[in-house]
C-alpha cells in the first residue's frame, strides 16, 4: 500500500508486513521493560486504524457538498496486574465502570516509516502505562477497604494468537457518476414547497485499514469498505409539527447499493409517505395486537433482546441483568432460534454490514447461537469473562477511540413454524375480534429506538415506528402518526404468537458504550398478541409567516 505523508509532498511505500513488524518490535520492547516494573504490565495491544472517507450530498436537484477526510489513529489497550485483577476492575461498591473506562488512549500517528511508527508508539505507551499503573495501585488500596468479597471472575480472558493480512479493498468512487445520480434522485423531492422543506440524497463511502498486534503474538491487518446512502425528506403540517421520512441503504460494495430505478422509487415512496403523514391523524395510546414487519422486527429484536445478551453488562451491578439467571430456560416460543454471525456477508441478495473476520480484540469472529428452540444458551462475549463463559466468542467491538466491549454483529432470527404474510394478517384480525378491539396495528417501518438495561430506571424499551397503520376488522388500513412502541422485554417476548415465512433485512449503526458500529438484523414479520404504544413527543415550531418564494407549479 502507499501512504502519503500530508505536508511533505513525498509518498512512502510501506508494506502491510513492514507496518505490523514495526508495531510488533516496539510492542515487544515495551512489554520486556514494563512487565518488570513494580506494577507490572501483563498485556498490551496496539490498534492502528487508517480511515479514508468521501461523501456527496444533493438537495432537490442541486449538488450541495463534496468532502474527503483521512485520519490514522492509534488505540492502546494496556493492562497492569494480572488477568485475575487488573486496572480495569470494577469494585463491588461501584455502580458502574470507572469514569472514562469506555475510552482508550487515542493518538494521531504516522505510517510513513518504521522509525516514525515506533517513536509514536513508544511515547504513547509510556504515557499510558503511567496512567494505568496509578489506576491499578489505587484499585488495590480501595479493595482493601471493601467489605464485600471480590467475585472470583477474572478481569481478562486470554486468547490464542492470530495472524492474517487482508488485501486492501478498493474504494469505488466515481464522483461524476454519483453526482448525477444523487441530483436526479433528490429532484424527486421538488414540488410542494409549502409542505416539503428539504429533500436530500447523501452518499458516503469509507475504507478502513486496521493494523492490530498484541503481546500474545497476534498480528492482523484487516481492510473493509462501507457504503451508506440515505434519502431524507422533511416537512411541516398545518399544526406546526415537523415530520421526516428517510430511507437508508448500506453495503460492503458499490454494487450492493440499489439501482437508480430503485432509488427513485424509494424517494418517491418516502415523499408520498411524508405528504400522507402530514395529514394523518395522531394515534391514541393503544394496547392490543400488532404485526411488526420483518425490518421492524429486526430492530425490535436488536433493541430488546440483543443488548441484554451482551455479556459485559452482566458484570455490572447497576445492570438489571434480565437474562443472567435464565440460561437453559425458555424465553421465546419453541419455534424461534437466534444467532449472531459476523462471518456471513450477505443474506439472499442483500449485503450485511455487521460482519468482520476478527473483532477489535484480535479474536476471530464466530457464529454464536444464543437461543435454540426458544431456550437461552449463551451470551455475546468479549474478552471480559463471566463465570459460566470464561472465553471470548469474537464479539468485542468498538468505534475508533473507545474500549471494546461485547456488541452485536449480524443478528439472524430463524423460525421453524411460519405462515404466509396474508395469513398473519388474518390472525391479527382474529385477535382483534377475540380481544374486542376496534382495530389492530401494522408497524411497517422503524427508524430505531433505545432500551434501558440498568436498575436505576424501569427496565424498558422504546422503539420509534415511522410507518404505522390501523387495521380494521373489514381489512381497511389507516395511516397514523406519532407512535412510540414501549414495553418490557420479558412481557413482550411472551406475547409473540406467530411469524411469517418472509424475512427482511435491517442494516444500520448501533450506538452504545463503545461507540457507533455497523450492525445488521435479519428477521421475519411477527404477530404479537399485545403491544403498548404511547404518543410520541412532538417536534413543533411556529408556522412560517411568509409564504414560500415559489409555487409548486413553477418549482
Amino acid at each position: 500500500m502507499i501512504v502519503l505523508l500530508i505536508g511533505t509532498g513525498q509518498a512512502y511505500a510501506l508494506s502491510d508486513k513492514a507496518i505490523l513488524e514495526a508495531m510488533t518490535t516496539e510492542l515487544q520492547r515495551s512489554v520486556e521493560t514494563l512487565s518488570q516494573q513494580e506494577q507490572p504490565l501483563y498485556y498490551l495491544s496496539y490498534e492502528v486504524t487508517e480511515t479514508k472517507s468521501r461523501s456527496l450530498s444533493a438537495d432537490r436537484g442541486q449538488l450541495l457538498a463534496d468532502s474527503e477526510n483521512q485520519s490514522t489513529i492509534l488505540n492502546l489497550d494496556l493492562r497492569v496486574g494480572d488477568p485475575g485483577f487488573d486496572n480495569t476492575h470494577v469494585l463491588p461498591s461501584q455502580n458502574r465502570p470507572q469514569f472514562g473506562a469506555s475510552q482508550t488512549r487515542r493518538v494521531a500517528i504516522s505510517l510513513g516509516d518504521p522509525g516514525a511508527i515506533r517513536q509514536d508508539l513508544w511515547y504513547a505507551t509510556d504515557e499510558e502505562y503511567r496512567r494505568q499503573a496509578s489506576t491499578y495501585e489505587n484499585l488495590i488500596q480501595a479493595e482493601k477497604l471493601e467489605s464485600a468479597e471480590r467475585e472470583d471472575v477474572p478481569d481478562f480472558a486470554v486468547s490464542s494468537p492470530q495472524s492474517a493480512i487482508e488485501r486492501d479493498q478498493n474504494l469505488q468512487w466515481n464522483k461524476k457518476k454519483w453526482s448525477k445520480r444523487l441530483t436526479e434522485v433528490s429532484s424527486v423531492f421538488k414540488g410542494d414547497p409549502a409542505k416539503i422543506y428539504y429533500g436530500n440524497a447523501n452518499l458516503g463511502a469509507t475504507i478502513t485499514n486496521t493494523y492490530f498486534v498484541n503481546s500474545e503474538g497476534s498480528a492482523i491487518k484487516q481492510s473493509q469498505v462501507l457504503y451508506n446512502l440515505s434519502l431524507t425528506v422533511a416537512g411541516q403540517n398545518d399544526k406546526g409539527e415537523l415530520i421526516q421520512r428517510s430511507a437508508w441503504f448500506a453495503a460492503r460494495s458499490a454494487a450492493g447499493l440499489p439501482s437508480q430505478k430503485e432509488l427513485i422509487a424509494s424517494a418517491t415512496e418516502i415523499k408520498t409517505q411524508l405528504l400522507a403523514l402530514l395529514d394523518a391523524p395522531m394515534a391514541d395510546p393503544f394496547t392490543g395486537p400488532a404485526i411488526l414487519s420483518g425490518k421492524a422486527n429486526g430492530v425490535f429484536f436488536h433493541e430488546i433482546l440483543g443488548h441484554r445478551l451482551e455479556g459485559h453488562r452482566l458484570r455490572q451491578k447497576s445492570d438489571a441483568q434480565t437474562f443472567k439467571e435464565k440460561i437453559n430456560q425458555q424465553i421465546l416460543p419453541t419455534s424461534f432460534s437466534v444467532h449472531f454471525d459476523p462471518t456471513i456477508h450477505s443474506f439472499g441478495n442483500v449485503e450485511l454490514v455487521g460482519g468482520y473476520q476478527f473483532d477489535n480484540e484480535g479474536v476471530k469472529g464466530q457464529r454464536v447461537t444464543v437461543i435454540e428452540n426458544g431456550i437461552l444458551k449463551r451470551f455475546l462475549m468479549s474478552r471480559t469473562p463471566l463465570a459460566e463463559f470464561p472465553h471470548s466468542n469474537g464479539h468485542g467491538r468498538k468505534q475508533v477511540g473507545f474500549k471494546a466491549i461485547s456488541r452485536q454483529s449480524n443478528l439472524i432470527v430463524e423460525v421453524s413454524e411460519t405462515v404466509p404474510l396474508a395469513r398473519l394478517k388474518e390472525m391479527l384480525l382474529e385477535e382483534v375480534e377475540k380481544q374486542n378491539k376496534e382495530y389492530g396495528l401494522l408497524v411497517d417501518d422503524i427508524q430505531g429506538g433505545f432500551t434501558f438495561t440498568g436498575r436505576s430506571m424501569p427496565n424498558a424499551f422504546n422503539v420509534t415506528p415511522t410507518i404505522v397503520y390501523k387495521i380494521y376488522p373489514d381489512g381497511t388500513e389507516e395511516l397514523v402518526r406519532g407512535v412510540d412502541l414501549i414495553g418490557t422485554p420479558l412481557d413482550a417476548f411472551s406475547r409473540i404468537v406467530a411469524a411469517s415465512n418472509e424475512t427482511d433485512v435491517f442494516n444500520g449503526f448501533c450506538g452504545a458504550e463503545s461507540g457507533s458500529i455497523p450492525v445488521s438484523a435479519v428477521a421475519p414479520a411477527i404477530l404479537v398478541r399485545q403491544v403498548e404504544t404511547q404518543k410520541k413527543a412532538i417536534n413543533e415550531t411556529r408556522l412560517p409567516i411568509l409564504p414560500p418564494p415559489v409555487s409548486s407549479k413553477t418549482y
